[in-house]
């Protein structure tokens, strides 16, 4: 389900139940306080989210909220 919030699913190499998915799921907007307006630009329907690997336990994020025009940028240490 797309309910327009940012999250950052990690992925292993066994099978788990939705639950659990949703247990290690990251869901940015809750953790900084934003609304699912993220979109950059109107005329690109995909929102600005970017994930990167810096190492095997850490994550680079970051993302743009449109109404407050902020980018937000931070490690997230799985």
């Amino acid at each position: 389900m797309d309910d327009g919030r940012y999250r950052v699913r990690v992925f292993g190499k066994e099978n788990r139940s939705e639950d659990e998915i949703k247990e290690n799921t990251i869901y940015i907007n809750e953790i900084f306080g934003i609304d699912n307006y993220t979109m950059p630009n109107h005329d690109f329907p995909d929102p600005y989210c970017n994930v990167i690997f810096i190492s095997d336990t850490k994550l680079f994020i970051n993302f743009f909220h449109g109404y407050t025009v902020t980018h937000y940028h931070f490690i997230w240490d799985l």
